[in-house]
Formats: C-alpha cells, sequence, structure tokens
C-alpha cells in the first residue's frame, strides 16, 4: 500500500509511531491496536501488512529484505532481481514482494495482507479495521 494510502471508512486509523522509525530500504514491526504489523520502506514508499505470513504463519518482521531470482527462457542465464524488494519468511524461505504482497512462486497465490499506511506530519498512521461493539450477549 502506497505512502499516501487512506484507510476505507470501516477502517480506523492508528498513530503507530514516528515515520522515520521505518528506515530505508528496512523494515520495523509496530503494533496498531491489538493487531502485529510490519512496514516497509522501499524507495521511499512505505508498505504496510500483517506480520505473519500467509503459508504458515512466521513473523515476516524476522525476515530477510533480499531479491529473487528472475525467471529466464529455456537455456538463458540466471539473473538476480528485484534487490530490496522482496521479503523472506524466516521460517521455510518463501519469498514476497513488498510492493504487492503477492508469493513469488506462480503455483501459490497466497500473498500477505496489506494495511491502509500514511504519514502526516512526522507520524506513522495505520489504517486497521474497525471491530464489532461486544455485547453482553456475546459474552455469554
Amino acid at each position: 500500500m502506497a505512502d499516501e494510502a487512506t484507510a476505507p471508512a470501516e477502517w480506523e486509523e492508528v498513530d503507530v509511531g514516528e515515520a522515520d522509525e521505518v528506515p530505508e530500504g528496512g523494515m520495523t514491526r509496530f503494533e496498531a491496536g491489538d493487531r502485529a504489523v510490519v512496514v516497509f520502506r522501499i524507495d521511499g514508499a512505505l508498505h504496510a501488512y500483517r506480520d505473519e505470513c500467509p503459508h504458515q504463519g512466521a513473523s515476516m518482521s524476522c525476515g530477510i529484505i533480499s531479491g529473487a531470482m528472475l525467471p529466464t527462457e529455456p537455456g538463458g542465464a540466471p539473473e538476480f532481481g528485484l534487490e530490496g524488494k522482496v521479503v523472506i519468511c524466516p521460517r521455510h524461505r518463501w519469498k514476497f514482494s513488498i510492493e504487492t504482497g503477492e508469493s513469488l512462486y506462480a503455483v501459490d497465490r497466497r500473498r500477505m495482507v496489506p494495511f491502509p499506511v500514511r504519514v502526516e506530519g512526522d507520524r506513522l498512521l495505520i489504517g486497521v479495521r474497525r471491530r464489532p461493539p461486544s455485547t453482553s450477549a456475546d459474552a455469554a
């Protein structure tokens, strides 16, 4: 999600800290309400996702930012690319695009769960879905 994304109406924005806590080319974990969120800054743009691998739940903020081998034609020379735009899951080394959240494996459609993120002044705001209010009937 791009830096100036706005949260839809059913979402609320949570101030999680200073925007400069996320270094260029890096990532930082935040708590947005009761949700763990990892925020990446790539080429100046912020991208926020649930801090959980969609494969088996590992914390993506413990992963590695890297690149990946690019597809080649049969017999073509291997080429490494997407440097700094891929996060590698710490558990099973699955690779996801930081810009889109999509798995780099064409056979799998899992993707990281995005959150709206933006900067206001020096503050980092993350959009989270509003939870319906609990009622006494829910507690029973």
